[in-house]
């Protein structure tokens, strides 16, 4: 008797743990029950450095390509996904979508967080919104006014996702072209492209955050600091 009490007390203990810290919405599994709760991706810590400064104005576009997001399986928010070990139902839970936490999609978070890089390193920086199911042409970005910008930015996210279990794994592949101001030619381009694997078995919420934050500033800053990019802009 005194086993059974303990083992419903440890459930209800690790059912409060779990819902505890995120706010209750609808996820991605329409089974999914009540206990389930929305949690979320907080990139405010975010922030690449750049190891060169400049000038130029630029145009900056973030386009979100990732198939998932494309075919609208999943929100434009969407940045990955938790799964826990669950003393009820089936050993997993359902897998539990990660989104961002400002509601925000996650292209206009990753143009926020390369536009904030590139202005602290002295550049001008403008953003447009450009949908997934968009295509990026010469034409669609005309409007815009390119011939008032130095330099044309497209970033294309092709994978971006974490996924938490015992560990974190950061998987993304991320494109980043230069153009000039005619976005006609490209001057240089290049790509990152990885699955981390970060640990954080055990760790906090807040570690864990950490964990991931650092890891995508570290891409990010990857990114940016590739010599070609560098010497394009």
């Amino acid at each position: 008797m005194k086993k059974v009490f303990a083992l419903f007390v440890l459930t209800i203990l690790l059912s409060a743990c779990w819902s505890t810290p995120y706010p209750k919405s609808a996820t991605s599994d329409p089974y999914a029950p009540d206990y389930v709760y929305q949690p979320v991706s907080s990139y405010k810590s975010v922030l690449p450095i750049l190891n060169y400064s400049g000038t130029a104005s630029v145009l900056l576009v973030v386009h979100d390509q990732r198939p998932y997001v494309v075919s609208e399986k999943t929100k434009q928010q969407y940045t990955g996904h938790i799964r826990r070990v669950v003393l009820w139902g089936p050993t997993l839970s359902p897998p539990i979508d990660l989104i961002t936490d400002d509601g925000r999609s996650l292209a206009d978070t990753v143009s926020g967080i390369v536009s904030d890089a590139m202005k602290k390193a002295g550049f001008s920086v403008e953003t447009v919104r450009i949908e997934p199911k968009e295509k990026i042409t010469t034409d669609s970005l005309n409007k815009y006014g390119l011939q008032k910008y130095d330099k044309i930015i497209i970033v294309v996210i092709n994978e971006w996702m974490t996924e938490e279990f015992y560990n974190l794994g950061f998987f993304y592949a991320v494109s980043l072209t230069v153009y000039n101001n005619a976005g006609v030619q490209a001057v240089a381009t290049t790509e990152i492209k990885g699955e981390d694997d970060l640990g954080g078995k055990g760790e906090s919420r807040e570690k864990r955050d950490v964990l991931i934050n650092g890891a995508i500033t570290k891409r990010l800053s990857e990114l940016l600091n590739n010599d070609g990019i560098k010497k394009a802009l």
